[in-house]
Parts: structure tokens; C-alpha cells; sequence
């Protein structure tokens, strides 16, 4: 079975869930607002520019967008770069390699921290795809990150499999007929990736014939999807 693997970049292939919302509530620290961790999870996996618009309306802030991800980058650089790479994570890489599997990267984040970030966890040259929220009028839920990778990866999005920590991220790629693997770290719950095909603690829980045993007749998908009701999402057609 020929198929494609679809990665998030945030949480995903990087831990960077605390550095991401520490630094995001030191810069609304000083309008007086703090994310609770309910809050934060209501914005795990959307862009930022989606994120600074609705603390805008939320909040009655007047938040100027590229002020914020200048002024965040600043907050979070100086830790990203001390990122290492997950040995199960760059072992499933290799295994998937070795195996001619497509591999692409659909994150929310911009398309500049993204390669900053891959260079520095020295991931990049396993993805010679990466669309990011620039790339995409639409983010997550929407599927239109997905779709995008799977179009540049030359394959059909029911031959695609994504691997997400964020409910939003999960429904993007149910929407697409994508499967959905859902990574479960310190930041989420089962209950967050209730829509998945899958969920897995590490990536030494993969493997390429785990993923190509997705396909089989007998593998029974997850279709009870848009179980949140933050989300008010229909399937593609």
C-alpha cells in the first residue's frame, strides 16, 4: 500500500507546548490576561493570526498581529534552539525512509519559525514538504493544511495518514478522509484526541508496517468524528 505521512510540527516533532504558551501569557501578562490550561487547549494547533483575533474580541485587546509574533519569537528563540530531536521519532523517520514512504509537514506556525525550528532539531531534511499558515488562507479546523501537503506530495488525501496533538488538528484531518493518529503528551488528554484513528505515548509505537496496517480491510477507522462541540465542521463531499 502506497501511502503518505502527513506530520504537525508543534507538539508533535517538537515539544514546545510550554515554551509556546509561557511565552504567549508573559506577552498577555501584561494586559492583565492569563490562558488557563482549558483556555490554551481552545487554541492548540490554530494559527496565530486566528489565535491574536479572537484574544482581540475575547479580551477587548487591540493586539497588532506581526508585534506579537515578533515579540513571542523573542520570548521563545533562545530555548527553541537548545531543541533535540526524538531518537524514536528520527528511528520511525529512517524506518519510513528506508521504505520510499512521502513525508510532509502541515503546521500552523510560520513558514520562517518552522524551518528555524526543523533546521535546529535537525529534522528538516526529512521533510521536503512544509506547508504553513502562510501557505493556506483557511487553518485548522479546516482542512486546507492537509490537503495542501497532500497535493505536494502528489497523493491522494484517503492515502494520507496525520500524525496531530490537537483536537483541531485531528478534525482537519478527518474533514480531508485522512487518517488521524493523535499524539498524547503532558499538554492534552485522551478526551482532546477523541477523534483519531489512533493514539499513540511515543513514536516506538509505530512503525511503517503499523501505519501501512491502517489500510487493511480490517482495520476499523474512528467514525465518530466532530465529537467537540467548540467545532461546527461538516466532511468534504
Amino acid at each position: 500500500m502506497e501511502f503518505a505521512t502527513i506530520f504537525d510540527m508543534d507538539g508533535v516533532l517538537v515539544d514546545t507546548h510550554d515554551l509556546i504558551w509561557n511565552g504567549v501569557n508573559n506577552l498577555l501578562g501584561k494586559y492583565k490576561v492569563t490562558l488557563t490550561t482549558e483556555d490554551i487547549k481552545r487554541y492548540i494547533g490554530k494559527s496565530l493570526e486566528d489565535d491574536v483575533q479572537d484574544w482581540n474580541n475575547r479580551y477587548s485587546l487591540s493586539l497588532n498581529l506581526e508585534e506579537f509574533r515578533v515579540n513571542l519569537w523573542q520570548e521563545q528563540k533562545a530555548s527553541l534552539k537548545k531543541l533535540g530531536s526524538n531518537s524514536s521519532l528520527t528511528t520511525l523517520l529512517n524506518e519510513l525512509e528506508a521504505n520510499n514512504i512521502s513525508k510532509g509537514v502541515g503546521t500552523s506556525s510560520s513558514r520562517f519559525r518552522a524551518i528555524k525550528i526543523l533546521d535546529w532539531s535537525g529534522l528538516r531534511n526529512y521533510f521536503p514538504v512544509l506547508v504553513a499558515s502562510e501557505d493556506v488562507h483557511n487553518h485548522k479546523p479546516s482542512p486546507d493544511t492537509f490537503l495542501k501537503v497532500a497535493q505536494k506530495l502528489s497523493t491522494p488525501p484517503e492515502n494520507c495518514i496525520v500524525i496531530e496533538d490537537s483536537y483541531s488538528g485531528i478534525l482537519a484531518a478527518k474533514i480531508a478522509k485522512m487518517k488521524a493518529i493523535g499524539y498524547l503528551g503532558n499538554h492534552n488528554s485522551k478526551e482532546d484526541l477523541i477523534d483519531a484513528d489512533l493514539i499513540i505515548k511515543d513514536f516506538s509505537e509505530l512503525s511503517y508496517q503499523k501505519l501501512s496496517s491502517m489500510f487493511n480491510k480490517d482495520f476499523k477507522p474512528n467514525t465518530r468524528a466532530f465529537s467537540n462541540p467548540i467545532y461546527k465542521y461538516k466532511r468534504l463531499n
